[in-house]
């Protein structure tokens, strides 16, 4: 068994944290619709909940890589894992990272994976389609 799993990977609008410790995430979503590939995308959201064996800190890359390998991008940090959750009798972190001025190259689909520690784990992808320009009348 691995040393972490990831129990959500979202891509989002917006992050909101609440007193109580309750997270919100506004306007989920798995689709831009990009207008000019010379342009970043506007600015998003990863949200990810993981898990792991041992609390404390851990290292995570973040990467972000096309399907074709043309583009790949990578953001090295660490979690500290706290809370032990009840369901899963696991140590618990949130990531969340803001992602502001990003380009891609052109359509296609694209994967966002996390890195914990030395175990590769899915997270979530994303495609990217060419808006098609709407005709005023």
């Amino acid at each position: 068994m691995e040393e972490a799993e990831i129990l959500l990977a979202v891509l989002c609008d917006d992050v909101r944290y609440e007193m109580s410790g309750k997270v919100s995430l506004m306007g989920i979503f798995d689709t831009f619709n990009v207008a000019a590939y010379t342009a970043p995308l506007p600015p998003f959201h990863i949200f990810a909940k993981v898990a792991v064996k041992t609390q404390g800190a851990h290292s995570v890359t973040m990467r972000i890589r096309s399907e074709e390998g043309d583009f790949n991008t990578e953001l090295a940090g660490q979690m500290l894992a706290q809370g032990r959750d009840e369901l899963t009798q696991r140590y618990v972190a949130n990531i969340d990272l803001a992602i502001n001025g990003m380009s891609i190259p052109r359509p296609g689909r694209y994967e966002a994976s996390f890195m914990v520690d030395s175990d590769e784990l899915a997270g979530c992808g994303f495609m990217a389609r060419t808006a098609t320009p709407t005709n005023l009348q």
